[in-house]
């Protein structure tokens, strides 16, 4: 061969070798780069999990509160009824009270 050919055969050579590297070099990166895309999954994984969760448990205490309330608006219908009845028996009694605090002063009087 021709020193010419020689050289061009060994600058394509070279041009070859450095095309590899590159490309490997490439390959290494995005390689690196799913690794880490991969690391990002699994830590949003874990966080959507622990949100899904403290969300589960607030659902759980909404439901909880809800329920209270409920009793307790039973609770406090039944005391104002409680209460209702007291008045009833307080109003009756003042009534009669004065009906006979009408009839003591007209027995004095």
């Amino acid at each position: 061969m021709s020193n010419k050919l020689i050289l061009l055969k060994q600058e394509y050579q070279k041009k070859i070798q450095n095309f590899h590297k590159e490309i490997n070099t490439k390959h290494k990166q995005l390689c690196l780069n799913i690794q880490n895309l991969n690391q990002q999954i699994e830590k949003e994984k874990h966080k959507n999990l622990n949100l899904k969760q403290e969300n589960d448990r607030l659902e759980t205490k909404k439901m909880q509160l809800e329920l209270d309330l409920k009793n307790n608006e039973k609770i406090y219908q039944e005391k104002m009824k409680q209460i209702q009845q007291q008045l009833k028996k307080i109003n009756t009694t003042i009534v009669v009270h004065e009906q006979r605090i009408n009839e003591l002063e007209q027995t004095f009087n």
